[in-house]
């Protein structure tokens, strides 16, 4: 049973979908769909849903992949994207913590979409390195092909800390 909340549309059981992410392409048919625990037939854009898709073996879905009419979206590897980094605070001594850093061109964070984790690599063609408190374009490359279109923002981060938000101003692959 796959979970997540409908983005947009109508979900109809019966409907063939596609799951999309992480460089494949599963194709199989709704058999039924779940709201809070009750079977129904048909869902719409904004609510929670469950659905049991045939033809997708459950070993081949990970977080992050998109469930969505057939052709309907594609993965990406390369974007541009707009990073604000936090600012860096002064309130605690260095040694206790670690806080906001400056990033630089072929800096590698995790970048955190919908569910999706993917490592990748940061290049900044403006500026040799960006400094906390900062907003800055940079060229992301994602080491996996995910989704990307209609992704209302992400997060990059290393090990235990934000080291900037983002959002994606356009697709290059």
């Amino acid at each position: 049973m796959l979970a997540g909340r409908i983005e947009r549309g109508t979900l109809h059981t019966g409907d063939t979908l596609e799951l999309v992410g992480h460089g494949q392409t599963r194709r199989g048919q709704c058999v039924q769909l779940r709201a809070f625990e009750c079977v129904v037939d048909e869902l719409a854009a904004g609510e929670s849903a469950g659905c049991q898709l045939t033809g997708v073996p459950p070993w081949d879905v990970t977080p992050g992949m998109v469930l969505a009419s057939p052709d309907a979206l594609a993965t990406h590897r390369r974007f541009v994207a707009r990073l604000s980094l936090p600012p860096r605070l002064s309130a605690r001594p260095r040694s206790s913590w670690r806080g906001p850093t400056a990033i630089a061109s072929g800096y590698r964070p995790h970048l955190y979409v919908r569910t999706a984790d993917i490592s990748c690599t940061i290049t900044l063609p403006d500026a040799p390195r960006a400094e906390p408190g900062e907003r800055v374009t940079a060229e992301i490359v994602l080491d996996v092909p995910t989704v990307l279109a209609g992704a209302p923002g992400f997060i990059l981060r290393d090990a235990h800390s934000t080291v900037a938000t983002g959002e994606i101003v356009e697709l290059l692959d």
